[in-house]
């Protein structure tokens, strides 16, 4: 499988409640769906993401070395999470199912603060476009 599209998005926790997402500089009050249109998208895991992986712990993390990233230290880890665990759901039409997550993160080396999280979906659902019949 290869992805077709790459998207990013900024996103900011707005008081631990909410998503406000945005494009190169600033935020939208747009709904994620708005902003991107067709495809698999998924609102809200931006915070529920990290908690799964840090608090629930339902994902397997390994350190995968150092970096430096503009002067700064960082660590980075790689997580994977099968659908039995991860608790992710997907949507498409009328179909859904559950779908286990692969990712990496970093972390500032001296303050162990996360400082990038990148996630996306395995083991994607028969109804799923990029998956063959």
């Amino acid at each position: 499988m290869k992805p077709s599209d790459r998207v990013r998005i900024n996103v900011a926790i707005v008081g631990g409640k909410g998503c406000m997402h945005g494009r190169a500089r600033g935020f939208d009050d747009r709904s994620l769906a708005d902003m991107i249109g067709n495809g698999f998208i998924s609102d809200g895991d931006f915070a529920s993401m990290p908690s799964n992986v840090f608090v629930h712990h339902n994902a397997a993390i390994k350190f995968a070395g150092r970096e430096t990233q503009d002067g700064r230290a960082l660590l980075r880890y790689d997580l994977k999470s099968p659908s039995f665990r991860s608790g992710w759901h997907v949507r498409l039409r009328n179909a859904s199912g559950i779908v286990g997550v692969k990712g990496w993160f970093l972390a500032d080396a001296n303050t162990l603060d996360l400082v990038r999280f990148v996630f996306a979906a395995q083991d994607l659902p028969p109804f799923s476009p990029e998956t063959p019949p």
